[in-house]
């Protein structure tokens, strides 16, 4: 937090997103700051790029059906990796938006590596449906460290997998409350 120095967990910045889609600020529990999120996704070089809640991302899909991957990840990189944080990929994303997008080859490996030591080894393999040894060789191999912190982002009665093309009805990332 900008105002308070505390170091927010992700389930604290997902939660604390309101549900205007025009307001990309999250809150702060502590001091009930508003502020606006990044997500570093280039370790090497520090770039980092706002963070979106799901509104907030949804809201900015529509006219983006006809671009390609690519474009949308240079021409919007905020939309492109918060879509890919909270629906494994452009795909899912557009389907929330019932829009028909063809343009993605989902490759999980590579839409897993922008969380790599954001968040536990084990959250990325289950999110992404990779095997957890393969994320820790991959965060490894581009010399990234572990996340420092214990336990689990995924709170611990949600079931998370990622949302298969045909789904409209999951909630984010496959989640489905209370299912087990």
């Amino acid at each position: 937090c900008e105002q308070c120095s505390r170091a927010l967990t992700v389930t604290e910045i997902v939660a604390g997103f309101k549900l205007a889609a025009d307001d990309i600020t999250t809150t702060c529990p502590r001091c009930s700051c508003h502020m606006k999120a990044t997500f570093l996704v280039d370790h090497k070089a520090g770039v980092e790029h706002f963070f979106m809640g799901l509104n907030q991302t949804l809201a900015r899909l529509p006219g983006k059906e006809t671009m390609d991957v690519d474009d949308i990840r240079k021409g919007f990189p905020d939309v492109f990796f918060s879509a890919l944080f909270h629906w494994g990929s452009l795909l899912n994303a557009f389907t929330r938006k019932h829009k028909d997008y063809r343009r993605e080859k989902v490759d999980f490996e590579a839409k897993a590596e922008f969380c790599l030591g954001q968040m536990p080894d084990h959250d990325v393999s289950a999110i992404f449906g990779l095997k957890e040894a393969e994320v820790t060789a991959m965060r490894r191999k581009r010399h990234i460290k572990f996340w420092p912190f214990q336990g689990s982002i995924i709170p611990a009665k949600r079931k998370i997998r990622l949302v298969p093309a045909t789904g409209s009805d999951s909630d984010r990332c496959g989640e489905k409350p209370g299912k087990e």
